[in-house]
């Protein structure tokens, strides 16, 4: 079974051009919601991590954001422990996917990305990564008020995790 979260999906910044005040939102009551999480490795570019989460009608929700560049992984997790702290998450049993470079290991040193967050309380998934399909879902869940009849949007950002 291929473990696949329905928005990580590697699409760099200039994919959310879509992205409008009517896609933020005050945060939602998700409590009892299935929430998950995704990563983008990163140290030249930035580390991104998000928090989302899907009520019981598929309107997914950004609920949190941390993104930095040229940290280390300690910088990171403690970051990511804050955020879920301030949401009331654990990061124990919490789904994070992560790409298919968290699991690189070099010839000198065979503990790769995904080891190093795992030693910090982090258990990533490897996720499926399609840029196609992934920038299609995207602009799906984006909607489109402008086709007739008009394409509601099924993916909210909050206020704190605003990607623009």
């Amino acid at each position: 079974m291929l473990k696949r979260s329905p928005l990580h999906i590697q699409i760099r910044q200039e994919a959310f051009h879509g992205i409008t005040n009517r896609h933020i939102v005050p945060m939602p009551m998700y409590d009892g919601w299935e929430t998950w999480a995704w990563l983008d490795y990163g140290f030249s570019h930035p580390l991104s991590f998000g928090v989302y989460t899907r009520d019981p009608y598929d309107t997914v929700y950004c609920i949190g954001h941390h993104s930095a560049h040229k940290w280390y992984i300690p910088q990171h997790a403690t970051a990511m422990d804050s955020l879920l702290d301030g949401l009331k998450i654990a990061k124990e049993g919490l789904k994070i996917v992560a790409g298919h470079d968290c699991w690189n290991a070099g010839k000198d040193v065979p503990e790769t990305i995904a080891d190093k967050f795992q030693k910090r309380g982090y258990s990533l998934e490897r996720a499926v990564i399609s840029r196609i399909i992934g920038a299609r879902n995207l602009g799906e869940r984006l909607g489109n008020p402008e086709c007739e009849p008009p394409i509601p949007p099924g993916l909210f950002f909050v206020e704190q995790a605003r990607p623009i």
